[in-house]
């Protein structure tokens, strides 16, 4: 069961875990290394007890010798005085050295009892010590032999307590080295594991987090290329994170945009029937009541009857335009590709447009030209009459308008330049966008629906060309497209009619 998780939750789990991990592996190397440490210091203090009890005696034995010395060497033994400051030293050392073996062995309690004993065993060696040395000055040498021999026996004794106290941290200083390199291996043995197992946990959480992100991240994307092209979307992904919901709105955007395409059919449907029939009607209807045929009219009837024929024929031009470009955002208005002459679309395209030359007083040049093209002859014919059209309307009276014809490596460039007054360059980038006039008046002073020069653009780039503009205030405008040559890869096909 995959967990709906969101992507800051899927990040968090990404860093937790891991820093979480590594927060344990820090915990338990810590308690390795105290436990290390901990050892150290047993051993340090193992070492130090070892020592100062052996200090204590050889201290004992030293001093036994020196006073085996004295009773061997007749007239040797020391005065009181001399021998009491003797003593008094032997007793500072000793108390030094068991003063250090009871903070060392504290909170050892057999050890504590140990060297207690040991002290007591050697405070009564001193006190034989003192009396044995008092016979021997008194001249009671069987009395200073006797103590002697006790002497040695309490020495003994001493030996037999100071192995007892010291056999425990004689075998902690004996396993040192071995405890110690035992506590190596098993540090660098965490180390390294918990590198290996920190390193595996993070890619493994990386590629189960990234795979079942990309994987539906792709979903997503796949899904953006549908839409833009009006195809079926993938079945919505699962989850409930920020791409989840993405999707979500992508389908809802998909589904709103299936209702606008039916709401945009019906219209155009509407348009079609409901709107051009009547219209060509009426304009039949007009067109016969102008030329007498239900009997003859006043002179002003019969311009108001021409007027109306002629607002009829505009709007069923309109509608046929808004039908034309409708079928080309669908991919429906087909387009018959023949190699064409250039020379032929321009002669029949100034054909068309002479008689508004003619009225508006513009004389339209044109350029020869032997160049073939690949394209719908009709169709560009369509295109090169909008722009001659437009260029004429906004020329003034008695100037010019050039058709030049540019051979490039795989297209052929038509530019059409009028005199007229130019367009601001705010206009440049829409200027081919549906009802798109250049000032508010234009449609009303010199008609036009404002979608010419979109059905112009969308033509051409039916044919795999392109479109565009030139112009600069008060010196005119240059409108040029390019189509491919006879023989070049067409690539046809809707266009966008509505460039960002």
């Amino acid at each position: 069961m995959r967990l709906k998780l969101t992507l800051s939750q899927k990040g968090l789990i990404l860093v937790g875990i891991p820093l979480l991990f590594e927060l344990i592996f820090v915990a338990v190397l810590s308690m390795l290394l105290l436990q290390s440490e901990q050892e150290r210091v047993r051993e340090t203090r193992a070492r130090e007890v070892i020592a100062h009890a052996s200090n204590s005696l050889v201290l004992l034995v030293s001093t036994i010798a020196d006073l085996v010395n004295q009773i061997g060497l007749p007239g040797s033994f020391l005065p009181e005085e001399e021998f009491e400051e003797r003593l008094t030293a032997v007793k500072e050392k000793f108390s030094e050295e068991f003063r250090t073996l009871r903070a060392l062995v504290k909170g050892h309690s057999s050890e504590e009892q140990l060297i207690y004993r040991l002290e007591r065993k050697i405070e009564r060696g001193l006190i034989k010590y003192q009396a044995v040395n008092s016979a021997f000055e008194q001249k009671r040498m069987i009395e200073a032999l006797k103590g002697l021999s006790e002497m040695k026996e309490i020495l003994h004794e001493a030996q037999s307590l100071l192995d007892q106290a010291t056999d425990g941290v004689r075998k902690v200083a004996a396993s040192a080295p071995e405890t110690a390199e035992e506590m190596r291996k098993k540090i660098q043995f965490l180390l390294l594991a918990g590198v290996f197992l920190n390193l595996m946990l993070a890619v493994g959480l990386a590629v189960y987090f990234n795979r079942g992100t990309t994987s539906r991240l792709n979903v997503v994307m796949d899904n953006t290329s549908r839409l833009s092209k009006h195809q079926q979307l993938n079945p919505q992904v699962g989850g409930g994170d920020e791409i989840a919901r993405l999707d979500q709105v992508f389908h809802e955007m998909a589904n709103d945009l299936d209702r606008a395409e039916r709401a945009k059919q019906e219209y155009v449907a509407m348009i079609s029937h409901d709107l051009r029939s009547p219209l060509t009607a009426i304009q039949f209807v007009l067109a016969m009541i102008a030329k007498g045929s239900y009997g003859l009219l006043s002179d002003p009837g019969l311009a108001k009857t021409r007027a109306a024929e002629s607002s009829a024929e505009r709007l069923i031009c309109l509608i046929n335009t808004l039908l034309d470009l409708e079928k080309m955002e669908a991919g429906k208005l087909e387009m018959q590709f023949v190699d064409v002459e250039v020379a032929s679309v321009v002669e029949r395209s100034v054909e068309a447009i002479e008689s508004l030359a003619d009225s508006s007083g513009i004389s339209v040049e044109t350029a020869q030209t032997e160049a073939r093209i690949s394209a719908d002859a009709e169709r560009l014919v369509q295109v090169l009459v909008n722009i001659l059209s437009n260029a004429i309307k906004f020329s003034p009276k008695g100037s010019s308008v050039s058709i030049t014809v540019r051979e490039l490596e795989r297209y052929v460039e038509l530019r059409v330049t009028d005199r007229g007054r130019g367009i601001p360059a705010s206009h440049l980038k829409s200027i081919f966008d549906r009802f798109q006039q250049v000032e508010e008046a234009d449609a009303r002073e010199r008609g036009g629906s404002g979608l010419g020069l979109a059905i112009c653009k969308a033509i051409v780039e039916g044919h795999g060309g392109s479109i565009g503009i030139e112009s600069e205030l008060g010196k005119g405008s240059t409108f040029w497209f390019s189509v491919p040559l006879a023989g070049s890869p067409i690539v046809s096909g809707s266009a966008d009619l509505n460039p960002k």
